[in-house]
């Protein structure tokens, strides 16, 4: 049973004028407080720490399923607007950007996660202005770097690799945009490591999506094309970072004095910890992006482009887990630095029973429906159907299993990180380079789920082998079994009903997962999950009347 306490925290709140300020107030009260994350060493996670866990994340995924909704309908809008070629070369165009995007970034977000949260946690919070300091420096260079390197090498790669002339004014603006989008990036995790969501979720899930919509219909209305679609990306990105900035300022987490008293020391230490990360990043980031890279190289524009909508459509469980990993992984660094060792396990189990648990429903429709889904890009694009199935169920082993990464950074292990993801690189790149000149797309997606599954079982075996740890419990059986019944039923009716039906039948089939998750008995912390969705959809429905 849920406290009054509990239930408490989780009443609706009224909306007035000002309901807007309400909520994004009320997700601020909501983040972790130090007292309430690390709690007692030998009682773990309390229960307003575990509400408060729930609540943040709850905010993020309700917040991340508007605004990764509304990505994932833009990616809809221009696949339609542009036809699958030119949505084909889009999507090279965009696979380049988030790879030099991520591979840049060095591990400087995740350094700065770590030790702006440690420094916290010690109470030094000079010392962690200081750290966000030191990260902007590094990324403003990094950006730059990478920003000259694509202006330079867009028409070789476009013209003599990839055979595709139109791709070079695609890469040549964002590679104007590589500097703005990093920098961006890098504040929001400083932020998240001051345990403060609400600006990720005012720019991160509600004016990059608004602004991609906006700018980018703006450039198609005008007749501007691609090139105009990537110039308004080009431009929201900037914004983003001047949102962003402004934020850590108005905050007084970031001032122009923190930059000249940066010390030696804390730079080192800093370094040292991103340093092999920076290997790590870059087989990390270039592995998983392989099959695009080389489909588009093996394949016509048109294939690359079914490719993609595949990938992002799976992509969406991957929501879920991250929203809640954002809340982890300070969680964890501070449970670590405290000793806090019944709270850095108990974490550990609670964000993957939780990603699955809600994960699974999703899933099945995902891999039952799968053509049925793809087909509202248009009747070309539900070809890509088995591809959609191959990916979700990669995406859902790693809802069960993927913080076993994060567990791994936060308690400095990033040495171990980066001999992981170079093996899991190396050999992802190869199997990717096989399989599809073999069977094409189908290949690229299952050497992608399958290199998935075992870089997860890995981290896994690490995470038991350092700390003595699994991410499961005997309750991670009752979402597995409440999803086959789940699947069961829809593969029954299925033949038998118009397409029409599809949605209603789908909204039905999730009321009996947790029909029957309920009557297996939910665990405590299921059902405060629960009860933090349906608050924060309150909150979001009352905000939008």
């Amino acid at each position: 049973m849920v406290g009054s306490t509990h239930r408490k925290l989780l009443r609706t709140y009224p909306f007035d004028k000002n309901g807007w300020s309400i909520m994004k107030r009320d997700i601020d009260q909501r983040a972790p407080s130090e007292s309430e994350v690390l709690g007692a060493s030998k009682a773990g996670l309390s229960m307003n720490g575990k509400t408060s866990f729930m609540e943040s994340g709850a905010s993020l995924l309700v917040a991340s399923v508007f605004g990764n909704g509304m990505n994932y309908f833009f990616m809809l809008f221009l696949a339609r607007q542009l036809g699958a070629e030119d949505f084909g070369i889009y999507a090279l165009g965009v696979t380049m950007f988030n790879t030099l995007l991520l591979v840049a970034m060095a591990g400087v977000d995740t350094g700065a996660i770590k030790f702006v949260s440690e420094y916290r946690a010690q109470g030094q919070a000079e010392a962690a202005r200081r750290a966000i300091a030191t990260a902007v420096v590094l990324v403003t260079g990094l950006g730059l770097i990478a920003a000259l390197g694509l202006l330079l090498s867009a028409t070789p790669l476009s013209v003599q690799l990839y055979g595709k002339p139109g791709l070079t004014s695609v890469l040549l603006w964002f590679a104007l945009a590589l500097p703005c989008g990093l920098l961006g990036s890098l504040l929001l995790s400083s932020m998240q490591a001051m345990q403060t969501v609400r600006y990720t979720v005012a720019i991160k899930y509600l004016w990059e999506p608004i602004g991609k919509w906006m700018l980018a219909g703006l450039a198609l209305w005008g007749g501007f094309g691609l090139g105009g679609v990537t110039f308004g990306l080009a431009l929201t990105f900037a914004i983003s970072a001047a949102l962003a900035i402004g934020a850590l300022m108005r905050r007084g987490w970031l001032t122009a004095r923190d930059f000249t008293g940066i010390e030696r020391q804390e730079v080192r230490a800093f370094g040292a910890f991103c340093l092999p990360l920076v290997a790590a990043n870059i087989f990390g980031v270039l592995a998983p992006r392989a099959d695009i890279m080389i489909l588009g190289y093996w394949a016509s524009s048109h294939d690359v482009g079914l490719y993609l909508v595949a990938f992002q459509t799976a992509a969406i469980l991957a929501l879920i887990l991250g929203a809640f990993d954002v809340v982890f992984a300070p969680t964890i660094s501070r449970a670590w630095a405290a000793k806090d060792l019944a709270t850095f396990q108990e974490s550990y189990e609670l964000v993957h029973r939780v990603a699955l648990a809600a994960s699974m429903p999703l899933c099945v429709l995902l891999v039952l429906f799968a053509g049925d889904v793809l087909s509202v890009f248009g009747v070309e694009f539900a070809a890509a159907g088995p591809i959609l199935t191959i990916l979700t169920i990669g995406h859902l082993v790693n809802a069960s299993s993927g913080c076993a990464n994060t567990v791994l950074l936060m308690s400095g292990h990033s040495r171990v990180v980066l001999v992981n993801t170079v093996v899991y690189g190396a050999i992802l790149i190869g199997i990717t380079a096989l399989m599809i000149p073999l069977w094409g797309p189908v290949g690229a997606a299952c050497a992608a789920s399958g290199s998935f599954v075992l870089l997860n079982g890995l981290r896994v075996a690490q995470v038991w082998r350092l700390h003595r740890m699994l991410p499961w419990t005997w309750a991670a059986v009752k979402p597995l079994m409440a999803g086959c019944v789940m699947g069961l039923m829809i593969w029954l009716v299925k033949p038998h009903l118009s397409p029409l039906a599809y949605v209603p039948v789908g909204l039905l089939a999730c009321g009996v997962y947790i029909a029957v998750l309920r009557v297996a008995r939910l665990e405590a912390d299921d059902a405060l999950i629960l009860s933090a969705l349906a608050t924060r959809i309150r909150v979001a429905a009352g905000w939008a009347r």
